[in-house]
């Protein structure tokens, strides 16, 4: 597993994946990451990385500019994967933030861990099956976390159906094999 492009490109992730972490393979993220490139440009967004696993997803955006991202998971062997990762890529400690909470508690009570903050691109790849993301989705929503016109992206596998909320459109979806990557923009 490597990181696809940006600063960082080509550079293989090292390390054993934690157990029950499923990662986003690269031709997906390649995927995801192309089609985000026809909505916007990384340089300086925050970014939430949510149920983050790997973390793959935010080292992705911040190897192509990102100003912070934000991992959670409530994997104790994710977040450890994920601060040895920023470490081995030399990522400055202020790019990013760790959280070790379960991701509905954390939008729940996120203003108590960024109180100023909302988030221009969202990646949310919770566990297949525990079809979280209709749920994250409204949180999201009600909460006012994400900026105008962000992007929420939402891997999960094909027994979940998202619900479009209000004020959001899909702009992307896209199937591989069981696993589907929706792309939605709030108006």
């Amino acid at each position: 597993m490597r990181i696809i492009g940006g600063s960082l490109k080509g550079r293989i992730i090292k390390g054993k994946i934690p157990p029950d972490i499923r990662p986003t393979t690269d031709m997906v993220r390649e995927s995801i990451f192309n089609i985000l490139s026809n909505f916007i440009s990384f340089e300086g967004l925050v970014i939430g990385d949510f149920c983050a696993g790997t973390g793959l997803l935010g080292f992705e955006a911040l190897s192509r500019g990102a100003g912070h991202c934000v991992f959670v998971d409530k994997s104790i062997y994710a977040l450890k994967f994920i601060a040895e990762t920023g470490i081995y890529f030399s990522i400055e400690i202020d790019k990013y933030s760790v959280f070790k909470k379960e991701v509905i508690k954390f939008l729940n009570n996120v203003s108590d861990y960024l109180p100023s903050r909302k988030f221009d691109l969202i990646f949310c790849d919770p566990p297949y099956h525990s079809f979280l993301l209709n749920n994250i989705l409204e949180i999201i929503t009600s909460r006012q976390i994400i900026a105008v016109h962000g992007l929420f992206v939402a891997e999960h596998d094909d027994s979940e159906i998202i619900i479009c909320p209000k004020g959001w459109i899909k702009v992307s979806g896209k199937k591989f094999g069981s696993t589907v990557i929706d792309i939605y923009q709030l108006n």
